[in-house]
């Protein structure tokens, strides 16, 4: 007979799960056994920790569409009883499932919520979640290219506690952050200085993956330069380091590649490593990783004038757009659209997908 003490052993496993299993239907059987043994048992507070468990856990496997609704409903739980530390960890886990859904107006809602309620209150591991808002708050902002936010987060960041053991943790990738920002500003000097640095003082100290992405990063700066060179050669130091590294990381070195490759007019073999990184983005379910390897896929079709296959690619990321809700690359999708239209010859319907790509300044409608 299932006893409380069985359930409390069950309850620290699910915890471990939670953070490290792949085993979806295992954790969810498990999840679906200890919730109806809690409330069976009328085990409140424990029902409700169940529910925060499976916010983490839907988030860890990539199921942010369920995340989010059970986020949803924890939240309102933690309101009511004005626990402030689950519900700055809510609005953490709601705002990193509106980021990985493309939808970052909303994450920046939940992540600067978490912000303010860590500022506003003293709560159980206020130093660890204010470090993950401040985080996430500069992620979300480059991917809206927003860099003088991000640059603004970065310093709110570096003025924390610096001997706190979680600031360490963070630290290596906010300075790579810090260094992609000057990148994506142009400013290359300044960006290969902070390369450079946390390569030649840090690499001792970096975890596996955020030194793949120091390297990744680091040969998106030589490609933007022209010095493919130099790029080549981090991308075989980033390969060496595959095997060691998160699987979510990996696909955006394929991408890498590619466009070194295409650089250097390797076309064909750069077409086939974009369909490599796109079976694994698939593997993975991160939206935005999906819509980039098939967009590059586009573009390098259209490159060597395979415009019937760039619409081929560009009809299947239209629909897995439509399908997910993700109006954000839109104008890319319509500006390809175009390009790949009149590459076939159809330039009226070229031409009416450049009109979607701008305000009808002559329309009724916008006058008054």
């Amino acid at each position: 007979m299932f006893t409380k003490r069985d359930f409390e052993k069950q309850m620290y496993l699910l915890e471990k799960m939670v953070e490290t299993s792949n085993d979806i239907e295992i954790v969810t059987k498990t999840f679906e056994s200890l919730e109806d043994f809690a409330k069976s048992s009328g085990l409140t507070k424990e029902t409700k920790e169940l529910q925060f468990l499976k916010c983490k856990f839907y988030y860890n496997s990539y199921q942010y569409t369920n995340a989010l609704q059970v986020s949803s409903n924890a939240l309102e739980l933690y309101i009511e009883e004005k626990d402030d530390n689950k519900v700055a960890r809510i609005y953490n886990i709601l705002g990193a499932c509106y980021h990985m859904l493309m939808l970052f107006d909303q994450a920046l809602i939940y992540y600067t919520k978490a912000y303010d309620i860590v500022v506003e209150k003293n709560i159980i591991d206020k130093d660890k979640i204010k470090i993950e808002a401040i985080f996430n708050l500069i992620l979300c902002y480059r991917k809206i290219y927003r860099s003088d936010m991000v640059l603004q987060y970065i310093n709110i960041f570096k003025e924390l506690n610096g001997e706190n053991l979680y600031f360490q943790d963070f630290f290596h990738r906010v300075a790579l952050v810090e260094a992609n920002t000057y990148r994506d500003i142009k400013n290359y000097k300044k960006a290969d200085e902070l390369y450079k640095s946390l390569l030649q003082n840090g690499v001792d100290g970096i975890d596996g993956n955020t030194l793949f992405l120091i390297y990744d990063n680091y040969i998106l700066l030589y490609i933007e330069q022209g010095q493919l060179t130099e790029a080549l050669r981090y991308i075989e130091k980033a390969f060496q380091l595959k095997e060691s590294v998160g699987n979510d990381y990996i696909p955006w070195i394929f991408l890498t590649k590619a466009k070194c490759l295409m650089a250097l007019e390797k076309y064909s073999e750069s077409l086939n490593v974009l369909k490599y990184g796109l079976t694994l983005a698939e593997g993975i379910c991160t939206n935005e990783m999906i819509i980039e390897f098939q967009f590059a896929l586009v573009q390098g079709n259209i490159t060597v004038k395979d415009y019937d296959q760039a619409l081929k690619y560009l009809q299947s990321v239209e629909k897995f757009m439509l399908d997910k809700q993700i109006k954000l690359r839109n104008n890319d999708l319509y500006s390809f659209y175009a390009e790949a239209c009149c590459g076939v010859g159809e330039v009226t319907k070229g031409i009416e997908y450049i009109s979607k790509v701008r305000k009808d300044y002559l329309s009724i409608h916008n006058l008054g």
